[in-house]
């Protein structure tokens, strides 16, 4: 019997398209007014308040070592432990991955490791939100985000 496909949400962050389980994700928004946090390494983007609560938000971006500019077009917000926002420039799709082709692409932890160590040292919850996500390979046409999704 062939394993069945996990739902992903595939977002854009710089040139990478990383994918995050859809049982993951709370919500797809614009992105909203937030605070910074003085001294927080550099993909703690800010806090923010959404729907009444104080959330981290976290550049996927600068969470991979991508180039900064231009501001994140969405945040999408990911469900337990904690609340937490990750800023991203596009959302692409949903995606149906095999297992076969989870094996084949890296964990996003093990590309972003040594910012993750760092803010998993100040709050351990925040790497539970990435252990199942992905980096993908880019497929003709994703490149330039012709996929966004509104919110």
């Amino acid at each position: 019997m062939k394993p069945e496909p996990q739902p992903f949400l595939v977002v854009r962050a710089g040139r990478l398209l990383c994918a995050i389980e859809l049982s993951q994700i709370g919500e797809v928004l614009r992105p909203l007014a937030m605070s910074t946090i003085r001294g927080a390494l550099p993909a703690v983007a800010g806090l923010a308040v959404v729907r009444g609560r104080s959330v981290p938000v976290l550049d996927l971006r600068r969470l991979l070592s991508e180039d900064s500019p231009p501001p994140p077009s969405r945040w999408v917000t990911l469900r337990s432990p904690g609340p937490l926002a990750v800023a991203v420039d596009g959302v692409e799709e949903v995606r149906w991955l095999q297992p076969d082709e989870l094996d084949e692409a890296p964990l996003l932890s093990e590309s972003a490791a040594g910012t993750l160590t760092r803010i998993g040292a100040l709050d351990r919850d925040i790497l539970l939100h990435f252990e199942g996500a992905r980096i993908l390979p880019l497929l003709e046409g994703t490149a330039t985000g012709g996929g966004e999704a509104s919110a």
